[in-house]
């Protein structure tokens, strides 16, 4: 058996808010299965996603020109 998640708890074990994580499941990005009002998603796509998601906030300018 799988080991399933619901948004919140993919939200804390990823360090991001609910929305962040409907945000990459709408874009894609994080694979989920909406079951009746609940969106689920497998324990090891969220410590895939958790490990590979890119780093937040703008780029660091090029200053070596």
């Amino acid at each position: 058996m799988t080991d399933l998640l619901n948004m919140a708890q993919a939200a804390r074990e990823i360090g991001i808010t609910r929305a962040g994580v409907l945000y990459a499941v709408k874009k894609g990005i994080l694979p989920a299965e909406k079951h009746g009002p609940y969106w689920l998603l497998d324990r090891k796509d969220v410590q895939h996603y958790r490990k590979n998601r890119p780093a937040l906030g703008r780029p660091r300018k090029n200053l070596a020109n």
